[in-house]
């Protein structure tokens, strides 16, 4: 009888402990992907961070390049415009000289023909109207 009660009691003990065995290994399974979870998302975050630390360096380079060439572009068009003006007023300043020896040369000649200066002044406010 007491074999018996003993195998039982061995037999109760072993049960008892696969269950504990079985209800531990439960609860560490479930700890062990918890922690699991918790690294992937703080993996996720860390590369998170890092992926917009990127983009936002990527972003800041591309707007100084963007920067840098459009800075360019408005000093060579600058340069344009500024040579096409000095060209324009040579030119203009050319034709005026030009212009004002032809009203000199025919002042004089009105003068040495004796014609009344009311003329010259006519001529002078009609060159006037024209810009020259």
């Amino acid at each position: 009888v007491s074999s018996g009660i003993n195998a039982e009691y061995g037999a109760a003990v072993c049960i008892q402990s696969t269950w504990r065995m079985a209800r531990e290994r439960a609860a560490f399974v479930r700890v062990c992907q918890a922690v699991v979870t918790i690294q992937a998302g703080w993996r996720m975050a860390l590369c998170v961070r890092e992926y917009r630390e990127k983009q936002s360096s990527a972003v800041q380079i591309q707007a100084a390049w963007r920067g840098y060439r459009a800075a360019k572009e408005f000093r060579r068009t600058r340069e344009g415009v500024v040579r096409i003006q000095s060209l324009w007023r040579a030119y203009r300043a050319r034709r005026v000289h030009q212009l004002l020896e032809v009203l000199n040369q025919t002042r004089i000649k009105l003068l040495d023909e004796g014609l009344p200066l009311h003329l010259m002044s006519q001529l002078t406010e009609n060159l006037g109207k024209f810009g020259y």
